[in-house]
């Protein structure tokens, strides 16, 4: 069975985090496991997705992407985002289900 939720999407507003977030974002590896925030209030996307990195904010899941993963977290469906490719401002997240 087909664990995967979306394709692979940037990880999206980096660059407007600031240095420091790109500096962090630049040496996260490869298969490193992100926490998702759900941000329903969020004005410029109900289904925005925050993803963290040991405790800090670095950007959002894609709006095309979140619109599908949305509901999994919605429904409090255990998904783990993580890391495919690393890349400086946009590594590729990955999203499946945890069982």
């Amino acid at each position: 069975m087909d664990n995967f939720i979306t394709e692979p999407f940037s990880l999206m507003g980096a660059k407007f985090r600031g240095a420091d977030i790109l500096s962090t974002i630049a040496f996260i590896e490869m298969d490193t496991v992100l926490t998702a925030v759900r941000d329903a209030d969020n004005p410029y996307d109900p289904n925005a997705i925050e993803l963290h990195h040991d405790g800090v904010f670095i950007g959002f899941v894609a709006k095309e992407s979140a619109a599908v993963i949305a509901p999994y977290l919605d429904r409090k469906e255990e998904l783990i985002f993580s890391v495919e490719t690393p890349a400086p401002e946009y590594p590729l997240i990955r999203v499946e289900r945890a069982n």
